[in-house]
């Protein structure tokens, strides 16, 4: 006999393999070829889908409303992009010298961290 997986779990499983795609793909940092391979699509299955799915459990938990829910996204992009990737504080995230050298406020460009803030 074959298990089911119960109606709990396949959304999990599918915010989990989707927020990757939607997350990287389609915002063109990360070309499909590549997030295909597998050290890299676990990878972000893990830091993307991670994040996703501990929102969600949060959220619903916590009987967060929708404004719960964009704080807690807004808070996850704080995590990753600030304090593991680091891309608000390291100048070369960017394209030419003038867009590393606009927008710093005491080692942080504020305009990178809004716009990845919204992103995420």
């Amino acid at each position: 006999m074959r298990p089911r997986i119960t109606p709990r779990i396949t959304p999990a499983l599918t915010l989990l393999v989707l927020a990757p795609f939607l997350g990287e793909v389609t915002s063109t940092s990360t070309p499909l070829p590549t997030i295909l391979m597998p050290q890299i699509g676990l990878f972000a299955m893990a830091l993307y889908g991670g994040g996703a799915l501990l929102i969600r459990e949060v959220a619903l938990r916590r009987g967060l409303g929708l404004h719960g829910l964009v704080l807690l996204a807004a808070a996850y992009g704080v995590f990753e992009e600030a304090l593991l990737v680091g891309s608000w504080f390291a100048p070369a995230f960017f394209d030419t010298p003038a867009q590393a050298a606009y927008s710093w406020v005491w080692g942080t460009n504020v305009i990178e961290a809004v716009h990845l803030t919204l992103f995420h």
